[in-house]
């Protein structure tokens, strides 16, 4: 029976991957926060040749929080390469109506690369130029000791 893996890793807290299946059954298992992680939690329950015999990847590309939703993504990326699988991407909003079926998923055009979606812009804190207090120049001529 065909069937497409799901990843959907918009939320820490709510990060879930599984089987999308023909006949609309789902098996969904949540990747508990401080797990070692999403590649850990998959090849944990799903063996690489299932992997490769799927249909190929769902992901949801967000919007989400950044680092979670970039780790989903990365990682449908990397195993639609691996596998050589085709890829499709979903919205938080079509995932919350329930649109990721096999229906929907056939009438997608697969693309070649997903990238995530960000809740907000990056948190990014400017560096301190050199000189400031706690930041020393670091260069073999500077190590005279």
């Amino acid at each position: 029976m065909p069937r497409f893996l799901f990843i959907d890793t918009r939320a820490r807290d709510k990060s879930v991957f599984g089987w999308i299946k023909e006949n609309g059954a789902k098996k969904v298992w949540k990747i508990a926060p401080g797990s070692s992680g999403l590649i850990s939690s998959v090849s944990a329950r799903m063996t690489p040749k299932e992997l490769a015999a799927s249909e190929g990847i769902c992901v949801v590309s967000g919007p989400g929080s950044f680092s979670s939703i970039r780790t989903g993504t990365l990682v449908a990326n990397l195993l639609s390469r691996i596998f050589d699988l085709p890829l499709y991407e979903f919205s938080a909003e079509e995932s919350d109506a329930g649109k990721i079926e096999v229906k929907n998923i056939k009438t997608r055009k697969a693309k070649e690369y997903v990238a995530p979606i960000y809740d907000r812009p990056p948190n990014v804190t400017a560096p301190a130029p050199l000189g400031s207090p706690g930041l020393r120049r670091t260069s073999p001529k500077d190590d005279k000791d």
